[in-house]
């Protein structure tokens, strides 16, 4: 019975002296360690834990590292999408807005060739009916009459 005693006392001691227990006399976490760890007293194990920290350092470190360059790849990529969306967007409303101008364009077109036709058949049927009229009144010589002039 006394040895399960002095085993519990023993670890009653220890939760005391770690702070887990009773109020906390350590300025730093590392008073602690060295108050609780027997790293100080193994040197082959203290160089061990050195270097399989730092091992898991620099890979811990690479992980995070191709996290945040696929973090990035990712935003980039949805930020092109965005801005292809939004020239498709914009490609939209302006081949609506020229197809309407082809539109408005082509109206105009056939209205003068419309016109064009007209006043071509009016001057046949002018020139027709008047066959006597001086070169002056004659409706072809008043285009011939102000070529002239242009220059």
């Amino acid at each position: 019975m006394q040895p399960l005693n002095s085993s519990i006392d023993k670890a009653k001691h220890f939760f005391i002296e770690s702070g887990i227990l009773g109020p906390v006399n350590f300025k730093y976490s590392h008073d602690m360690i060295r108050k609780t760890s027997t790293i100080h007293i193994d040197e082959t194990l203290k160089n061990q834990i050195r270097k399989t920290s730092l091992g898991m350092r620099s890979r811990a470190f690479r992980e995070n590292n191709s996290l945040n360059s696929f973090d990035d790849t990712l935003i980039n990529l949805q930020n092109e999408i965005y801005n292809i969306r939004d020239s498709l967007v914009n490609g939209e409303t302006k081949i609506i807005l020229l197809r309407t101008e082809i539109g408005k364009l082509k109206e105009a077109l056939q209205a003068i060739m419309k016109a064009l036709d007209s006043s071509d058949e009016l001057m046949t049927k002018i020139k027709d009916s008047t066959p006597n009229l001086c070169l002056f009144c004659q409706p072809n010589s008043y285009k011939k009459f102000a070529e002239f002039q242009s220059f």
